[in-house]
C-alpha cells in the first residue's frame, strides 16, 4: 500500500492489478478513509462512453456536454479536503470505446465539460485480463498513462483484518477468528484461482469467499450444514480441509482466558486459534478488554513468543483511543514496531 499512497500524494495515475477477490478495492477505500480523503468508485466495466465524455445536450444552437454528478461532487469535496481520489474499478472489463473515452479523463482530467479539481488523484483497478469478466487488455495509450503496481496478497495482514473486523467492531465474530486461524495454519488455501474457465465459474477460495464463509458460519444454526455452507463459498476441497481442522480445535473459552483462567493449548495451530478468538472478544469491547488481551499474550510469550507476536500485531490495531500500552506489551515492541516503521 505504500506505493499506492505515494502515487496518490504525488498525484500520479496508478494501475493496480491483482487476482479477483483479494481486497484491492476495499483496501484502497480503507486507505482513503484512514487519511480522510474523499473518494468515488466508478465501475468502468459497466459504464458507457457518455459517462466520461458527458451527455450531449443542445442549448441555444450549440451542444454542451453535461458531466455526471459524481465528477462535480468529487471535485468540490477534493478542494475542501485538499485531496480526493477517483477509483476506476474493473478497468480491464471496459470495452475499447469506454477505454478511449477514459483517455481524456486520465490525461486531461476532464469529464464532459467539467475539469476535475487538480487535487484529485486517479487509481485504476484491474484483474488480469484472463481472469476478468469479458476482460480486455489495455490499449498501449491507456496503459502508458499509468504507473503499474502488482497487487500482492499478504495472508498475515488478511488474518489480522479478519480477527479485528477490519477496524469495525461490529464485523468481529468468533467465526471470522476461526477462519483466520485456519488460513494462518494453511495459508496456501487463502487464494487458489482455477486455471480453466469452467472451474473459475464455480466456487473457489479467495479472501472474499473465505470472509463470506465466515459470515455464513456465524449465523448458521446447524452444525450439519456448515460443511455445505463452506463448500458453497470456497469449493468442496478447501471446505473438507477446513471442517476436518475445525472439528479438532477444542479451544478454551476466550472470556476465561481474559480473566486469567483456563489452560492454553500447546499445539501451535490450536494456540493461534485460541489467541485469535481471544482478540476477537477484545475487539468487541476494546476499552474494557485491551489490557487484558496483553496479559494473555504476555503469558503465551514466555513459551511461544513467535505465536504471541503474530497475535500482538492484530491487538495493536484495536487499541482504544488514548490508551497507553501496558507493561505487558513492552516485550513485543521490537516485533510489532520493526525499525523503520
Amino acid at each position: 500500500m505504500h506505493i499506492i499512497e505515494t502515487a496518490i500524494r504525488a498525484n500520479i495515475p496508478i494501475l493496480v492489478v491483482g487476482e479477483p477477490g483479494t481486497g484491492k478495492t476495499s483496501s484502497i477505500e480503507a486507505l482513503c478513509r484512514r487519511n480522510g480523503w474523499p473518494y468515488e468508485v466508478i465501475i468502468a466495466g459497466i459504464r458507457e462512453p457518455c459517462d466520461f465524455l458527458g451527455l450531449a445536450v443542445a442549448r441555444n444552437d450549440r451542444t454542451e456536454w453535461l458531466p455526471p454528478d459524481w465528477a462535480i461532487s468529487l471535485s468540490a469535496r477534493a478542494q475542501k479536503h485538499g485531496c480526493g481520489v477517483l477509483v476506476l474499478d474493473e478497468i480491464s472489463c471496459a470495452p475499447p470505446t469506454v477505454q478511449a473515452a477514459l483517455l481524456r479523463v486520465i490525461q486531461e482530467r476532464v469529464v464532459g465539460s467539467h475539469r476535475l479539481a487538480p487535487e484529485i488523484a486517479i487509481i485504476a483497478i484491474a484483474n488480469p485480463a484472463e481472469q476478468a469478466a469479458g476482460g480486455w487488455d489495455l490499449a498501449a495509450a491507456m496503459a502508458n498513462r499509468f504507473i503499474h503496481y502488482r497487487w500482492r496478497l499478504d495472508y498475515e495482514k488478511w488474518c489480522e483484518g479478519m480477527i479485528c473486523g477490519w477496524g469495525n467492531s461490529k464485523r468481529v465474530t468468533s467465526a471470522h477468528a476461526l477462519v483466520a486461524s485456519f488460513i494462518h495454519h494453511k495459508p496456501g488455501l487463502l487464494l487458489q484461482v482455477p486455471n480453466d474457465p469452467h472451474s473459475q465459474s464455480q466456487a473457489w477460495p479467495s479472501p472474499r469467499t473465505w470472509e463470506a464463509a465466515a459470515c455464513l458460519i456465524n449465523v448458521c444454526t446447524s452444525d450439519e450444514t456448515i460443511a455445505d455452507i463452506v463448500a458453497s463459498s470456497v469449493g468442496p476441497g478447501p471446505a473438507l480441509e477446513y471442517c476436518s481442522w475445525a472439528k479438532q480445535r477444542d479451544l478454551p473459552d476466550p472470556v476465561k482466558l481474559l480473566a486469567g483462567e483456563g489452560e492454553l493449548p500447546s499445539r501451535g495451530d490450536r494456540l493461534y486459534s485460541a489467541l485469535a478468538s481471544t482478540i476477537a472478544v477484545v475487539a468487541q469491547a476494546p476499552e474494557e478488554r485491551w489490557i487484558l488481551g496483553w496479559r494473555v499474550l504476555n503469558r503465551v510469550s514466555k513459551k511461544q513468543l513467535d505465536i504471541a507476536a503474530a497475535a500482538a500485531r492484530a491487538l495493536v490495531h484495536i487499541r482504544p483511543a488514548g490508551a497507553e500500552a501496558p507493561k505487558e506489551a513492552e516485550r513485543f515492541y521490537p516485533l510489532v514496531y520493526p525499525k523503520g516503521d
